[in-house]
C-alpha cells in the first residue's frame, strides 16, 4: 500500500516538475509573424533607443561596426526606433529617430544604422536580408558607403558595387580551397584606384561582409567583418519578449 502511494506521489511530482520546466519554452516559441533582426551601427552606437513590441517598450541594442544580438519583433512591415523623452509636466514622449521597412527582408534581417545627412537628430536605416539563403556561408558581401562606384575582384569573380549599393559575390573557392585574393578599387573619372588587396580566408561556417567607406579626413577605409553562421542556432528556441 505504501509503495503504491509512493509511486503515485512520485508520478504527481514528476508531472509538476515537467510542467514547470516546459512552460518557459512554450512561452518562448515565436508567433507566426515574429521575425528576429540584428542591428549594426556604422559610426554610431546609441544606447537610449527603444522599439515597441506588443505594446511594451523594448530596449534596442546597437553595436558599432558589428552585429548585435538577435532581437524579436512581432511584425514584418515597418519598424520604428525612438527615444523616450520626459516632458516638463512629467509625461513621456516617444520621439521617433529612425524608420525602416522590413517587407521582403526575410526572417532575420540586418538593420544598418548610420547618421542621417538630412537631419542631425535622425538616423538612417538600411534593411537587408541576412538569412543564410540571402547570404550563404563562404560568400562575400560588399557594402559601399562611398560616393564612388567600387570595383571588386574575389579570385576570378568580378563585380561593380554602385555608390551606396550592396552586393553579394561568390568566393569560387573550389573543392579544397579556403583562401582567395580580394581586390577593392575606387572608380572616379574612368580611372581605378586600388584601395585594398589581400589574401582572405573563407572558412566553412563563416560569411564575410566588407564595408567600404570614407573617414572624416577623406581617406578610404576597407573593413572586413566575419560572421559565424552558428549564431543562427540560437533561434532554435528564441526568447521573445512577452
Amino acid at each position: 500500500m505504501n509503495s503504491q502511494l509512493g509511486a503515485r506521489l512520485g508520478a504527481i511530482v514528476y508531472l509538476l516538475v515537467l510542467s514547470l520546466t516546459s512552460a518557459p519554452f512554450a512561452q518562448a516559441a515565436p508567433g507566426r509573424n515574429t521575425l528576429h533582426f540584428r542591428t549594426m551601427g556604422w559610426g554610431i552606437a546609441p544606447d537610449d533607443l527603444f522599439y515597441s513590441m506588443r505594446g511594451k517598450d523594448v530596449s534596442l541594442q546597437i553595436v558599432e561596426s558589428g552585429r548585435s544580438a538577435f532581437q524579436a519583433y512581432s511584425k514584418r512591415k515597418e519598424i520604428s526606433f525612438y527615444r523616450i523623452v520626459k516632458k516638463e509636466d512629467g509625461t513621456e514622449e516617444r520621439v521617433i529617430v529612425a524608420k525602416g521597412d522590413l517587407t521582403g527582408s526575410g526572417p532575420t534581417p540586418l538593420l544598418i544604422m548610420t547618421k542621417s545627412k538630412a537631419a542631425p537628430d535622425q538616423l538612417s536605416m538600411t534593411v537587408i536580408a541576412d538569412d543564410l539563403t540571402a547570404f550563404p556561408e563562404r560568400t562575400c558581401r560588399f557594402v559601399n558607403f562611398t560616393p564612388l562606384d567600387i570595383a571588386v575582384t574575389v579570385g576570378r569573380k568580378a563585380a561593380t558595387i554602385p555608390r551606396g549599393g550592396i552586393q553579394l559575390v561568390d568566393t569560387d573557392l573550389g573543392k579544397n580551397g579556403n583562401t582567395s585574393y580580394v581586390t577593392v578599387f575606387g572608380m572616379a573619372n574612368g580611372k581605378k584606384r586600388m584601395l585594398s588587396y589581400n589574401n582572405w580566408v573563407f572558412r566553412p561556417g563563416q560569411r564575410v561582409m566588407v564595408f567600404i567607406s570614407v573617414d572624416e579626413k577623406g581617406q578610404p577605409r576597407v573593413i572586413r567583418l566575419v560572421d559565424a553562421v552558428g549564431s543562427f542556432m540560437s533561434l532554435q528556441n528564441p526568447a521573445d519578449p512577452p
